[in-house]
């Protein structure tokens, strides 16, 4: 329902959907993407416009109406073939400078912390994955570690975040293999 409200905004009830043209198309992308948002009593509004996800997924129910047109012969021409989605730009990564890091390390107030820190840091495992592992998953004598579960409650395991996370060997370097 919000999400045709919203597009009503950008497609003219005046205008015959024969008439639209992927330029048309890739302009009410762009709208969506920059124009205000339609207040709403449940979220804030952004004056930025849309997130890249929200895009896509307007664009999606708007692209489905053509591609429907156009099976149904109710246009000529699939105007949706050169409107693909929105791309999310991924953070530019912002790891902790080796000042911080030494003074997280002061700031333990135990060893297990302290290793806990240093295993994180020196491996890059996630934290449900450091608090997931067992011994078993550590072999000394290769210096690796197998991730193969994740804690995501008190008492929760699930496999890690992402399918290819499951059953990898991360080797481990000399600090992160001294702390064990």
């Amino acid at each position: 329902d919000s999400i045709s409200r919203s597009l009503m905004q950008f497609v003219s009830c005046k205008k015959s959907i024969s008439t639209y043209t992927p330029a048309d198309l890739l302009r009410i992308r762009n709208k969506l993407l920059t124009d205000h948002q339609l207040p709403n009593k449940y979220r804030p509004t952004r004056d930025d416009g849309r997130s890249v996800a929200t895009v896509n997924n307007y664009m999606r129910m708007l692209l489905s109406l053509f591609r429907f047109a156009y099976s149904n012969k109710y246009i000529n021409d699939d105007i949706t073939v050169d409107c693909g989605y929105l791309k999310k730009e991924k953070p530019i990564p912002d790891p902790l400078t080796e000042d911080e890091f030494k003074r997280l390390l002061l700031a333990c107030q135990n060893n297990q912390s302290r290793n806990m820190l240093i295993l994180s840091v020196y491996t890059g495992l996630r934290p449900g994955e450091l608090t997931g592992l067992a011994w078993e998953d550590i072999d000394l004598v290769k210096k690796t570690i197998m991730v193969r579960r994740n804690v995501c409650g008190p008492s929760d395991f699930s496999y890690p975040k992402t399918g290819a996370s499951t059953d990898r060997v991360i080797s481990l370097l000399e600090p992160a293999f001294n702390c064990l």
